[in-house]
């Protein structure tokens, strides 16, 4: 049981029980619930964006010639820590290509077919 739906329940007995304390209590608090979880989704949105803003970036820095992810990082001046899953992520959209060779991995931009 969520907190929602806990508050929720509080105030369907509460009502039963004529407790309009107990009410007004429980629907201030799933307001704030509902505030807190508006402040999370923009919060994964704001995240989002930057993220697919990220990815246009790397886009317009790999080419032809492979590239080390420490390359791709230092060029677009961020750690590799952060480009790296938004390599994987393109990697697996189909948009660049992995290439594993001694253990060293590059990527080059996807062909167009």
């Amino acid at each position: 049981m969520t907190k929602k739906e806990y508050f929720a329940e509080i105030v369907t007995l509460a009502t039963a029980n004529d407790r309009a304390d107990l009410v007004e209590f429980a629907e201030k608090e799933i307001e704030l619930l509902n505030k807190r979880n508006s402040k999370d989704s923009k919060a994964a949105k704001e995240k989002a964006e930057a993220r697919e803003a990220l990815k246009a970036e790397i886009l317009g820095v790999v080419g032809d010639e492979p590239m080390r992810t420490m390359e791709i990082a230092s060029a677009l001046g961020v750690s590799p820590q952060k480009v790296t899953p938004v390599l994987k992520a393109l990697a697996d959209e189909g948009k660049l290509v992995a290439t594993v060779d001694k253990k060293v991995k590059t990527f080059t931009l996807a062909k167009a077919e």
